[in-house]
């Protein structure tokens, strides 16, 4: 089978770049025919839109796409037109040539960011099969998780609504720039000259939005990409969480409903009884609001202190606060948390799966998770918390019996692993493409 993968870039990190690199290593060992396709950026973009061979990554043959759409990661999109505006469009000779050279008979597609909408109807005309999986929901909320600026959950949203989240978001030339491979390392020492960068009024893409400015329409946006999800022949759900999300905008008929895993999980779930008048929790993530770490520092701090501490991790700070320690980032989670006695996923959005959840797991940490984590399928009821409130109740039974998280290591460590290793999800892609071509 012919596969072509459309992802974010070798050069990004994260969660949907690890499953695609991975995914695609384990079909390429297991026969098939695979392609990497990504958007890139530059100093200096071509006035239209290049497709071509960039070489190979990790043995899989990878195209680049240079001066397509604007990659606006979690950035927003600071005016519809950015996307919406005519013009930059692949030349039918070079959609071709590539479709001559790589063939696919499945386009998979991970992200719409950058995605060039053309190149479907090329797909189509070609007889490819379509498949969209839901790691984000970009297209449906312009800052992909539906949480606004300050921390608030969204519910959709409107135009009024879109408008001021994405009032501050960066302009053409900084997306540009901060999709660009080589600068990607000086981002943190690019990041205070990207203000002198924003769309200004009577620009190509409109004037920026502020808090006074007329709603723009950005409807006009979330109906141009439901436009392309509709074109897809079936829409990938890695949780049942995505699939809810994703059903408010979609027929479900053509859903299917498989959980993700990546190829560096390895089952190997070890006994700790927890430290004697001392548990160790654990966080991972960055300090924005919508993954929660706010919530749970407030929801610790209202408990009583003496037999418990928070290691942070991947916030890249090195500090320590009472009982809460920041321990900066890691290079291999299993080191990190072989010492954690719980997890804790305090996301505020919800998070189509979240790999954190089966790593910690396959260590034999428990993990307690938030209900708008996708992963909490691999959890037991009692490790998903409702909100707040829910979340500090459960802790403080934690920190009283501590023998209960020591009794749910055990049952981990006594089970099967809860996540499917990466050549059975490689099969059971394969045969989702296939039903998708029968």
């Amino acid at each position: 089978m012919r596969i072509l993968h459309y992802f974010l870039g070798p050069h990004r990190k994260g969660g949907l770049n690890r499953y695609v690199r991975d995914l695609a290593q384990a079909q390429r060992m297991a026969g098939h025919d695979v392609f990497l396709l990504y958007p890139a950026g530059g100093v200096r973009m071509p006035a239209s839109p290049k497709l071509g061979r960039h070489g190979a990554y990790l043995g899989v043959p990878l195209y680049r796409l240079l001066g397509g759409k604007a990659v606006p990661l979690l950035e927003g999109v600071c005016h519809p037109d950015l996307i919406l505006a005519p013009g930059r469009l692949l030349s039918q000779e070079q959609r071709e040539r590539f479709w001559k050279e790589v063939s696919p008979e499945i386009l998979h597609i991970h992200s719409w960011m950058g995605f060039p909408a053309e190149l479907l109807e090329t797909a189509k005309a070609q007889g490819c099969r379509i498949l969209f999986t839901t790691h984000d929901y970009y297209g449906l909320c312009p800052r992909v998780n539906f949480v606004t600026p300050e921390g608030q959950y969204c519910t959709g949203g409107d135009d009024a609504l879109c408008t001021r989240c994405n009032a501050g978001a960066p302009g053409e030339r900084a997306l540009a720039l901060r999709n660009c491979q080589g600068l990607l390392a000086l981002n943190g020492l690019l990041r205070p000259f990207l203000p002198l960068l924003q769309r200004r009024r009577g620009s190509a893409a409109g004037p920026v939005p502020g808090e006074s400015s007329p709603p723009l329409p950005y409807g006009a946006l979330r109906q141009y990409y439901l436009s392309l999800l509709s074109r897809c022949d079936g829409i990938h759900c890695n949780s049942q969480v995505a699939w809810n999300r994703y059903g408010q905008y979609l027929p479900e008929e053509k859903f299917h409903l498989l959980p993700i895993t990546h190829g560096s999980l390895e089952w190997a779930p070890c006994m700790r009884e927890p430290e004697a008048g001392c548990l160790r929790l654990g966080f991972s993530g960055p300090e924005a609001p919508f993954k929660g770490l706010p919530m749970l520092l407030e929801t610790l701090g209202a408990l009583p202190r003496g037999n418990w501490r928070l290691e942070i991790w991947g916030t890249g700070k090195t500090r320590q606060e009472g009982p809460f320690l920041w321990r900066g980032n890691y290079r291999d989670y299993r080191k990190a948390f072989a010492s954690l006695d719980l997890l804790i996923v305090p996301s505020l959005w919800d998070e189509t799966f979240g790999f954190i959840v089966p790593e910690a797991l396959s260590q034999g940490v428990p993990v307690l998770c938030s209900r708008h984590v996708g992963a909490q399928s691999l959890l037991p009821p009692e490790l998903v918390f409702q909100d707040q409130e829910d979340l500090g109740r459960r802790l403080a039974r934690f920190l009283s019996h501590p023998e209960e998280l020591a009794a749910l290591r055990r049952r981990l460590v006594a089970s099967p692993p809860p996540f499917p290793s990466l050549s059975r999800h490689q099969e059971e892609m394969t045969a989702l493409y296939r039903g998708l071509l029968s």
